[in-house]
């Protein structure tokens, strides 16, 4: 059933069956799959990539990498929105032959989506392309490079911090007691 409501948000909003869906996990992925097919429509096509982002599975970067060759540019930019997303620095080699791209939006957004994937080494690798180039590239590396290294630094920092469990708990459960007020009698 949640399957059939995949497309219901708009390319770019993240509601209620987006959500939904992605949460399916792998049990998505061949549906998505089939609907990234250039017989598709260009809405479902974009909606199917940007679904396939916030899956964690084996087959998505593959997917979404091949979304950067397509004819379609709002295909293409769906696919390195796409990789941005995973936040996995695997998907680092398919946007770094972007950088050679002779489009400044494709390689303008593929370094931005490289300082979101990013890991150390492949930070350090954007702050060493500054050194090659100048202008707004220069300061777009600059920047992915720092982004990088300052995500890379608060996550170690905060490793440790975890998060709350679920409100409904046993040991939340005096919460929703307490919260109930005792009843009046001494009208």
């Amino acid at each position: 059933h949640l399957l059939e409501m995949r497309h219901d948000d708009p390319v770019g909003h993240t509601g209620l069956a987006t959500s939904q869906v992605t949460g399916l996990g792998s049990n998505a992925v061949p549906t998505l799959l089939d609907d990234i097919s250039p017989t598709k429509s260009q809405r479902t096509r974009a909606k199917s990539l940007e679904l396939l982002s916030g899956i964690d599975d084996p087959r998505v970067i593959p997917a979404l990498a091949t979304a950067l060759a397509d004819a379609d540019m709002g295909i293409r930019l769906a696919g390195v929105a796409g990789l941005a997303r995973t936040g996995n620095p695997k998907a680092a080699a398919h946007l770094w032959p972007l950088m050679k791209d002779g489009e400044d939006m494709f390689r303008h957004r593929a370094i931005v989506a490289l300082g979101l994937v990013a890991d150390e080494a492949i930070a350090r690798r954007l702050l060493a392309e500054t050194g090659r180039t100048r202008g707004y590239d220069q300061l777009l590396l600059a920047w992915a490079a720092g982004y990088a290294l300052r995500r890379l630094e608060l996550t170690a920092r905060f490793a440790m911090v975890q998060p709350a469990p679920p409100y409904d708990t046993p040991e939340d459960s005096h919460y929703k007691r307490a919260s109930t007020p005792p009843p009046i009698t001494n009208l």
